[in-house]
């Protein structure tokens, strides 16, 4: 009984497909058997890898099911996939949020610091708030 390439490999990806593709794409005169089987390796690595991630993704958005939207987010939360992926659009996703460093955090909170002054009564201002004279109160009476 034939066993096929891919099962004698230990793959789920087609590697006699794949080799065949290779041969079509006539990028080179002569391919090696060992060709497919490595590239079907690392399409199989890649795609378990996002798929993973992506499950992640939609679990902590309390779903079931895989949308596009999360493989999305997956891909541009890991600095690898993002950077290897980096040209690539996502059809039907939309945008993905900013997604800030916790050194971008570090240096607003310093900014907004720096900036911002604390008001804090001094006791100075409390003796010219005691020496002013309050304003007269109107009563209703008096408006009339």
């Amino acid at each position: 009984m034939s066993r096929s390439k891919s099962k004698r490999a230990g793959l789920h990806f087609p590697v006699g497909r794949i080799q065949r593709k290779l041969r079509q794409s006539k990028q080179a005169k002569r391919v090696s058997e060992g060709a497919g089987i490595y590239l079907a390796a690392v399409l199989e690595y890649l795609t378990a890898e996002v798929l993973e991630l992506a499950a992640v993704e939609t679990f902590s958005e309390r779903k079931k099911r895989i949308m596009p939207k999360h493989i999305m987010m997956a891909v541009r939360r890991d600095d690898e996939l993002d950077e290897f992926l980096q040209r690539v659009t996502f059809a039907g996703t939309g945008v993905v949020p900013r997604a800030e460093t916790q050194e971008q955090i570090d240096i607003q909170i310093e900014e907004e610091t720096d900036t911002e002054t604390l008001l804090v009564p001094s006791d100075s201002d409390e003796e010219t708030e005691a020496q002013t004279p309050a304003a007269p109160s109107v009563t209703d009476e008096e408006q009339i």
